[in-house]
């Protein structure tokens, strides 16, 4: 076999199973840009952000590793770990535990220890890195137009499409196929709207305009089978029965005030400023 298409359909063919597997997709906790309204860059996550992680790790070691309470070895379930490279979703990921599995065969498993992939960083925003949508608007007049008109097919001066995304994606869904074990990606909106779409059925053409989905303090739970395929709906605005939504955002605002004193959740919006 010798031409290019040929050769990637059977290298995906072969990382692909019928049997049951389970994906979660999280966005990172809020970060200092995200209260701004910024674009990009790396700025670590703010305490609400790190209020998250926290829910998350207990999420991740409950429910994904199944480890029981006080045993830090005691996890059932060998379980995988994706990070970005990207600060906010290493920090995110941070608090989750690494229990050491011993499988049958004897071999040492160390279930969720991250691995760190720039394929998955967030969409690259070049000179509009940094900026916030009035300093967009004022630098690069053209460039909310054009994004609104073309939002897969445009990208950012010096920085990337949706479509250069789909590009880098496409060596990370073919290994994520390939697992059977349990994957949790913690990483950036525009990239997990990719990866859900994919997962979900959702013409590529629709994932940059699932604006509901993947919100911060939510994680998306996939269990993917052999039936999967029948679920498939192909709308954006409504999820497969294949798809359960862990929604943590009133835990993280209850647990906000009540570090604050007991502040109402106007004044704590006040403080965040812009989700």
């Amino acid at each position: 076999m010798r031409a290019y298409l040929p050769q990637r359909i059977v290298q995906f063919l072969t990382a692909t199973h019928p049997t049951k597997h389970t994906i979660y997709l999280c966005r990172h906790g809020e970060s200092e840009y995200n209260t701004t309204g910024r674009l990009g860059g790396n700025s670590p996550i703010t305490e609400r952000g790190w209020v998250f992680a926290e829910i998350l790790a207990k999420f991740a070691a409950r429910h994904i590793s199944n480890l029981r309470d006080g045993d830090p070895d005691g996890a059932s379930i060998a379980a995988r770990l994706w990070t970005s490279s990207m600060l906010r979703t290493i920090q995110t990921a941070s608090l989750i535990p690494h229990p050491t599995l011993t499988p049958p065969n004897g071999a040492p498993w160390e279930s969720m220890a991250p691995r760190i992939y720039r394929n998955i960083d967030e969409i690259f925003a070049g000179d509009c890195e940094g900026l916030t949508p009035e300093e967009v608007a004022a630098t690069h007049p053209q460039a909310s137009y054009l994004r609104k008109m073309d939002k897969i097919g445009y990208r950012y001066p010096r920085g990337e499409s949706y479509f250069d995304l789909i590009s880098r994606l496409e060596p990370c869904i073919q290994e994520m196929e390939s697992y059977n074990e349990p994957l949790l990606i913690v990483s950036h909106q525009a990239i997990l709207r990719c990866i859900f779409a994919y997962l979900t059925g959702v013409d590529r053409e629709k994932a940059p305009g699932m604006e509901t989905q993947i919100q911060q303090n939510v994680v998306y739970q996939i269990d993917l089978d052999a039936s999967s395929e029948q679920h498939v709906t192909g709308d954006e605005k409504r999820l497969p029965a294949f798809v359960t939504v862990h929604d943590f955002r009133d835990e993280v605002e209850r647990t906000m005030r009540e570090r604050r004193g007991g502040g109402s959740r106007e004044e704590d919006d006040k403080v965040a400023g812009v989700l």
